[in-house]
């Protein structure tokens, strides 16, 4: 088996589909700033946890239901268009986003991330 990158350090990618809302305000800040993606999206969860920021996830918490043999996401009849955003960090990085999204109570680590982007991006 490969070792994970959390026990030899080194990079791992991560993917967020977020609304394409989002990522034209990212883009925008990216320009703006002269900088990254990543960079941004670490400035906006750094942004959250200095000011304390009350997050809501109302809106990145899917709603399943459950048959006899399979646990299904709840078909949503208007899907908000979106698209892939792929950033690359360390290890470390990527736990400490685990740990924030965590302690935050995000359903997932992108539902934290989009929450973050969303306050800091306004």
């Amino acid at each position: 088996a490969r070792p994970k990158s959390a026990d030899i350090g080194g990079t791992r990618r991560a993917a967020f589909r977020m609304p394409e809302q989002i990522d034209a305000k990212l883009r925008d800040r990216v320009r703006a700033d002269g900088t990254s993606k990543v960079h941004v999206m670490l400035d906006a969860i750094e942004y959250v946890v200095a000011n304390e920021t009350q997050l809501d996830f109302s809106a990145h918490t899917p709603v399943q239901t459950k048959s006899a043999l399979f646990t299904r996401p709840r078909a949503t009849a208007g899907a908000t268009p979106s698209v892939q955003a792929e950033v690359t960090l360390d290890a470390e990085s990527l736990g400490t986003i685990d740990q924030l999204a965590a302690k935050y109570g995000a359903p997932t680590r992108t539902a934290f991330v989009l929450a973050c982007l969303g306050e800091y991006l306004q």
